[in-house]
């Protein structure tokens, strides 16, 4: 997946995102809010880091799941500055 492959499945999948913090430091995570409709196509994008890592852990909310792109994003070099900040 490149920044610009996240950025069009954003856009295109009209996909709803936050930053979040930890421990009380600065934002240093995203979580995305993946409608139940696009997962399949999520986990095309994400297909090599599937492989490696073998699953990838989110949360299943009722018409959407929520995924932290911090380790998805450093596994394929991605500057999430670049994508979800424009």
């Amino acid at each position: 997946m490149t920044d610009l492959e996240l950025y069009k499945f954003i856009k295109e999948c009209d996909v709803e995102w936050k930053w979040e913090k930890f421990d009380g430091e600065e934002y240093n995570d995203i979580v995305m809010f993946i409608s139940t409709q696009n997962i399949d196509e999520f986990q095309e994008l994400i297909k090599d880091y599937l492989d490696a890592k073998g699953f990838y852990k989110c949360n299943l909310k009722t018409d959407c799941i929520a995924v932290r792109m911090c380790a998805i994003c450093d596994f394929y070099d991605i500057d999430m500055d670049k994508v979800f900040c424009g």
